[in-house]
């Protein structure tokens, strides 16, 4: 929720500072949003709902002031290209919202550097994306915006801590890009001094597509769930969209992407619930 929030004050400030108009004005223009999800589910639902309502808050009504429109890519890359070229590049927005991995990378391809002002949210890695170049400084392209989870090695920390006798590592994910760059996060830190006595074992599942491709992979990732459940400690709950999804149970514990926190499974019917 913390992160959740700082994003939203995020994005309203990043809104309020492209729109150069002031709150008063605002009531009297109408401002434009164009919102692309990579996929219509968490957790980009509640980022781009959380998002509508700090706006409203400062007085950018949806319907009123403000003006929106909405696609969803399904986490089909190629939608990008038929959604911008053929329908809304000779649209002018005042701020295009992009919500997640797949919807950033295809925007970045379509539209780095040209006129459009462009916030994400929801993305594990602009830098490795090419839309931002550090977390340092000022971006030199024009995307701007807040990265998604956890730092890696704060999570092994975390597990070091609370399950100080826990040494392998149970992460099941997608064939996404977001969990391939997670997954060499976590093979980079792992090298690491204070981690060489942990082990991660790693399961994929195939990357399936459309806005309800999450739960179909969550039923594919049940195998590995039996099958890690005697061999790990402890499982990491991925880094893509079966880490909010309703699926399979085990007996051990999980530990959240977004917060510093971990559950016994058995008292959760979810397995990769978001805390």
């Amino acid at each position: 929720m913390k992160i959740l929030k700082s994003f939203t004050l995020f994005f309203a400030l990043c809104f309020i500072a492209v729109t150069t108009i002031s709150a008063e004005e605002s009531s009297q223009k109408q401002s434009t949003l164009l919102i692309i999800d990579s996929q219509e589910s968490e957790p980009y639902s509640s980022v781009r709902e959380a998002m509508l309502l700090e706006l409203s808050s400062l007085g950018y009504i949806e319907g009123k002031n403000l003006k929106t429109k909405y696609y969803s890519l399904g986490n089909y890359d190629g939608r990008s290209k038929s959604i911008w070229n053929v329908l809304e590049k000779k649209n002018s927005y005042d701020v295009i919202f992009l919500n997640g991995t797949i919807a950033v990378a295809s925007f970045k391809e379509l539209a780095l550097d040209d006129q459009n002002k462009f916030v994400f949210a929801s993305i594990t890695d602009p830098v490795g994306v090419g839309v931002i170049e550090d977390f340092q400084n000022p971006p030199k392209h024009n995307f701007t915006g807040i990265c998604y989870p956890v730092k890696v090695e704060d999570r092994l920390k975390f597990i070091q801590k609370v399950l100080p006798t826990a040494k392998t590592i149970g992460l099941i994910h997608a064939d996404m890009p977001q969990s391939q760059s997670y997954k060499n996060w976590i093979e980079e830190t792992l090298k690491k001094p204070e981690f060489q006595t942990l082990k991660v074992i790693f399961r994929d599942v195939e990357f399936v597509k459309s806005d309800g491709g999450h739960k179909r992979m969550t039923m594919l990732a049940k195998k590995h769930v039996e099958e890690l459940d005697s061999q790990v400690d402890v499982f990491l709950s991925p880094n893509d969209q079966m880490g909010v999804t309703v699926g399979c149970r085990t007996s051990l514990y999980l530990i959240s992407i977004v917060s510093l926190h971990f559950v016994p499974i058995d008292f959760l019917k979810k397995y990769g619930i978001l805390l």
